[in-house]
């Protein structure tokens, strides 16, 4: 239907199950749908529309992906529709629906577009499918209560950002009912010891919830994966949110990107980004701060703890490991234990039985990624399926349980069923794209000059090493970094000995546990590990006593105890963290 159409009246479905039936169907003839939501509360209304994607099933979306489902995608997002939402308090808006997954297996399909409206206003609502994405199925469901002033709260927000100067934002959609999400750019020096060299957009999302909750300062530590991630303690203490991403990842870099300005990529000036983020809107907030993150994320958390300890009331670190070199082999040990017995060596029979097949391998990875496909940065084809056949228990412990090693414990007996069996879990020789993708570069770089590296186990394959000594040069064009550990051995010593009203979370069957931080003996810091976690360890997954131990934690440093419980299946989910 046309958007200037007389609109469906939507009726408030709160409590509700009616709402479930407005469903419609948008095509590229018919690619427009409009709603009209009456506030009929007098004293104004204060509310969400949500829309939801039925179908198609999101893979069906990227057919370039033929793994999408499968663990080990890489990151996949795309605009489908955008919800434009029209009314006197507000003016007009426009959202966009975004299908975002972070490896490829679960996807977010849905926003809950926010709106005020005054007592007896109608708001209007327009849902256009964005042109070239196939026919999309899409459910509708609105809701709102009342009001006394429906637009204080969120025009004071909106003053107080356009003080912020550098500062630019767009409204989001956001799938977390009661909260508004805004996409920023915060003009950020290129150097902050030398401001007068120029500066970089470095881009973050605000999730408001009340300027009197708590802010929960969350970081990937790479690009946005995502727009609308909510963290473990983010949900649990139904705070606000900033997730930042970092210099140099994604569009959060200069336009010239020289390779002079990656000696600017360093943990000390991405503490600075994150200083002038806290400083800019901790003003606003009046509730206490918390920094966390998940691996690369948490190891950011600690380095930003490190340099401006004071910033936040404290720090949840999950599953951060510190590297003291490129590799480091300090994980070997770790990994010649790790698991259940019985997985792990039949992981290893598996690795065993890809290298006795590796020339059939490199022939059907050929095909795969075709003749134009280069492999110059890891040595060859034949070096880069080496090295992820090496990978491949790291990869599986990194995501999985010894519960999920069915596949493992009765292989496939032909080279095809092997082939894809890694395939699936590790990846068959990445070309020379794979480590030019934005979204990962900035990574290799900090590894290779900072932060060090994973190094797999060998000693049960070693016989068929052709490649050991090959290295693959993963950093950007032009550069050169000198790997030193100064950075580390600093960050470790003040963990050791200053560091306060922090928590270490990491996971039993994580092998990157095999890194984890030593702690000393500081009453406010804490280690806890849960019980045959991967690389997707949160506060829900550990014993009960340890969970206590933690909230007991937080509630003391942050004067709200986060609602965590064992509830159901682990709702976060994983992103391609180290790769």
């Amino acid at each position: 239907m046309d958007a200037a159409d007389d609109r469906i009246p939507l009726s408030n479905s709160v409590g509700k199950d009616d709402s479930i039936a407005l469903r419609f169907k948008l095509t590229e003839g018919s690619s427009v749908v409009g709603f009209a939501i009456g506030c009929d509360q007098p004293a104004g209304c204060e509310g969400n529309v949500s829309v939801k994607l039925k179908t198609p099933e999101p893979c069906a979306l990227f057919p370039s992906e033929p793994r999408c489902g499968i663990a080990r995608t890489n990151p996949l997002s795309l605009d489908v529709l955008s919800a434009t939402i029209v009314s006197t308090t507000e003016g007009e808006r426009t959202i966009p629906l975004r299908i975002e997954s972070g490896d490829g297996t679960e996807f977010t399909k849905a926003i809950a577009a926010a709106f005020t409206a005054n007592g007896g206003e109608e708001v209007e609502v327009t849902i256009e499918k964005i042109a070239g994405t196939p026919d999309l199925t899409i459910e509708v469901k609105a809701e709102w209560k009342s009001k006394v002033d429906p637009n204080a709260a969120i025009n004071e927000l909106n003053t107080f950002l356009g003080t912020v100067r550098g500062l630019t934002y767009q409204e989001i959609g956001t799938a977390t009912a009661g909260y508004r999400a805004f996409l920023m750019q915060y003009e950020q020096p290129l150097d902050h010891n030398n401001p007068m060299l120029g500066t970089f957009k470095q881009q973050f999302v605000l999730h408001h919830k009340d300027k009197a909750a708590p802010m929960v300062l969350y970081t990937s530590g790479y690009a946005l994966f995502s727009y609308d991630e909510m963290s473990e303690l983010g949900g649990a203490m139904g705070a606000n949110q900033i997730s930042t991403e970092q210099r140099w990842f994604g569009p959060s870099r200069p336009a010239d990107l020289s390779a002079e300005s990656w000696k600017h990529v360093n943990i000390e000036q991405a503490a600075n980004d994150h200083h002038r983020i806290v400083e800019a809107l901790e003003p606003f907030y009046s509730g206490k701060w918390v920094s966390t993150g998940h691996s690369k994320g948490g190891m950011t958390s600690i380095f930003h703890r490190r340099f401006f300890p004071q910033d936040v009331d404290a720090t949840v670190a999950y599953v951060a490991p510190i590297s003291f070199a490129y590799p480091d082999s300090r994980y070997h040990a770790f990994l010649d234990q790790i698991g259940t017995t019985e997985c792990r060596t039949a992981i290893r029979a598996v690795q065993t039985k890809a290298f006795e097949s590796i020339d059939t391998f490199v022939m059907m990875a050929q095909a795969e990624h075709g003749a134009d496909a280069t492999f110059v940065r890891s040595g060859g084809l034949a070096s880069a399926i080496e090295k992820d056949i090496l990978g491949l228990e790291w990869s599986f412990w990194q995501y999985r349980k010894a519960s999920d090693c069915e596949s493992f414990m009765a292989p496939p007996t032909d080279v095809a069923g092997l082939y894809e069996l890694v395939a699936t879990n590790a990846g068959v020789g990445a070309p020379d794209t794979a480590y030019e993708d934005d979204r990962f570069l900035a990574y290799q770089y900090q590894a290779a000059t900072e932060l060090g590296m994973q190094s797999y186990a060998t000693s049960h394959v070693s016989t068929f090493l052709q490649h050991a000594g090959t290295q693959i040069n993963q950093v950007p064009q032009g550069t050169m970094p000198a790997h030193t550990r100064a950075a580390m051995d600093d960050i470790q010593n003040w963990v050791k000995t200053e560091a306060s009203q922090m928590i270490f979370l990491y996971g039993e069957s994580d092998p990157w546990t095999g890194g984890a931080y030593e702690i000393g003996m500081q009453a406010d810091v804490l280690k806890v590990t849960a019980p045959a976690a991967p690389h997707g360890a949160m506060i829900s997954d550990l014993t009960s006593s340890d969970r206590d131990a933690t909230l007991d934690k937080l509630e003391a440093w942050m004067g709200v105890r986060p609602l965590i419980g064992t509830v159901g299946p682990n709702p976060h989910v994983p992103m391609p963290w180290m790769r």
